[in-house]
Order: C-alpha cells, then sequence, then structure tokens
C-alpha cells in the first residue's frame, strides 16, 4: 500500500513533522493485517511501516493535534 506521511525530523534541536512523501508500507502479511478495510483516500495509522487502523476524520485531526503537542514537549527536552 503506498501512503503520504510526514517523518518525524529534528532540525535545528527541534522535533517536528518533516515534508509530506509518499511511502511503501504492509498492509497484509500471509493475507492477514489490521486495516484490509482501507482504500484510497482513507486515512490510516501507521507503526513502524505497518497499516494498524482506518480512522476517521476526528481521530486524524486528533492525532495531529496530540502528536504535535507531544513533540513540543520533547523538543524542550533537548
Amino acid at each position: 500500500m503506498l501512503v503520504e506521511r510526514r517523518p518525524l525530523e529534528l532540525q535545528a534541536g527541534v522535533l517536528g513533522l518533516g515534508a509530506a512523501g509518499q511511502e511503501r508500507v504492509a498492509r497484509q502479511m500471509d493475507g492477514r493485517g489490521f486495516a484490509d478495510d482501507a482504500a484510497p483516500g482513507d486515512w490510516v495509522s501507521l507503526h513502524w511501516g505497518w497499516v494498524c487502523e482506518r480512522i476517521t476524520d476526528l481521530q486524524q485531526r486528533q492525532l495531529e493535534r496530540f502528536t504535535r503537542h507531544h513533540l513540543q514537549l520533547a523538543s524542550a527536552t533537548l
């Protein structure tokens, strides 16, 4: 499966999200996966190159919000 994602980057001592780019990720292994119903245009969560689940627009916004919050917290300790 091909997804668009923004990688984690460290720039000038601050953690943030890099530019969006496409990346091939695993959706199934041996015919089994967690997000078999994902279709082009869907939001999905990823972990180490593996599609974990299809998420709603609300879940995507919350994930982005909390990701940014935790990146700020982590950057404050660098």
